[in-house]
């Protein structure tokens, strides 16, 4: 949108409704049980709703242009359209599997009920989206039919979570497979022109570059390992024993970006999300140059039979020292989605 140049300056992380502190870091370990896992899925959706509704909210008195207006009736109603497609496969399939599986008819029926209590609200939202045109758009009115919804929206995106953690009581691999029926659904009702847009849209810290500063910093941190690889570089050879070499280096600065609280957080004061961001993305940084590093390890050895040997040291170490030092926001997919900022 072109016309919004006057919004307010607040992050939409932080109001009007602020982002669930996800499960992690609450200080539950993903790994022990699959109801964290899923607590932890749930919760990343509910923050995607929560941070696409504080857009909305934060921008619609300033949208004033028609082409603009059009845009965000669209955006909006996408969003009702993804919070209706959630619900409905929780209530089609989750709500339904788990009072089975558990055989507690009830062990869910607070979460449906809270559905009930917004979804009426959610509706006329998505209706006055289809229905206006952007000459009649009025941000009073748009606001006020969000305010009538949103307050038992938000306390039902909050509650459920520690709903979904209470289910660990129940053996782990056959809640993953009633997750799995709940996903399905979504990725068979999810349309790739609106819904999937708006989830990769709003999710928290596309790849932690959230302000100019982020992305400074990630570029210069590319381009100093970029240089160390192809600067004065002729030979393929010579790039792969670079790459290598690099990607090693750089596993001295994860060791002290590394544990909780890592010697950079104690030594140094460097802000706890910071590290965290910082270490990720050298682990992706490094990552990668394990890969250049096999990739030409391997074609290089394509035309001699039976010199492939056993995937390089610096790949097993990068990757083992990546998948067991997280930080307690990292989750699967390489998209962290951190909890509030204070």
């Amino acid at each position: 949108m072109t016309s919004t140049s006057q919004i307010p300056n607040n992050w939409v992380d932080k109001g009007p409704w602020p982002l669930i502190s996800t499960p992690q870091a609450e200080g539950h370990d993903i790994n022990s049980h699959y109801s964290v896992f899923i607590a932890v899925d749930m919760c990343h959706v509910h923050n995607l709703f929560i941070r696409a509704m504080n857009s909305i909210y934060l921008q619609c008195p300033y949208v004033t242009k028609h082409e603009d207006i059009a845009d965000l009736l669209f955006y909006t109603k996408t969003l009702v359209i993804t919070i209706d497609a959630h619900h409905d496969s929780e209530e089609k399939y989750l709500f339904p599997d788990l009072a089975a599986y558990t055989k507690n008819p009830k062990i869910m029926a607070i979460n449906q009920a809270q559905h009930a209590s917004f979804h009426g609200g959610l509706e006329k939202l998505g209706e006055y989206c289809i229905k206006t045109s952007p000459a009649d758009y009025s941000y009073v009115t748009f606001r006020r039919m969000i305010d009538a919804f949103a307050t038992q929206l938000f306390k039902h995106l909050n509650e459920e979570i520690p709903t979904i953690l209470a289910l660990r009581q129940y053996p782990s691999k056959d809640l993953k497979k009633i997750w799995a029926r709940t996903e399905q659904h979504i990725n068979d009702v999810g349309s790739f022109d609106e819904m999937f847009p708006l989830a990769f849209g709003s999710l928290l810290q596309f790849f932690d570059i959230s302000t100019a500063l982020d992305a400074l910093w990630v570029a210069l941190g590319i381009t100093i390992n970029a240089l160390a690889i192809a600067l004065h570089t002729t030979f393929a050879q010579t790039a792969n024993s670079r790459a290598g070499a690099v990607a090693l280096l750089n596993l001295v600065a994860l060791f002290f970006l590394s544990g909780q609280p890592s010697i950079s957080t104690n030594w140094l004061g460097v802000e706890t999300q910071a590290n965290r961001r910082a270490h990720r993305w050298i682990a992706r940084i490094s990552v990668t140059e394990v890969l250049i590093h096999s990739c030409i390890s391997l074609i290089s050895r394509w035309k001699k039979p039976g010199t492939i040997r056993n995937v390089s040291v610096p790949a097993i170490t990068t990757l083992a020292l990546h998948q067991h030092s997280p930080g307690p926001d990292i989750y699967r997919g390489g998209l962290p989605l951190d909890a509030p900022r204070s």
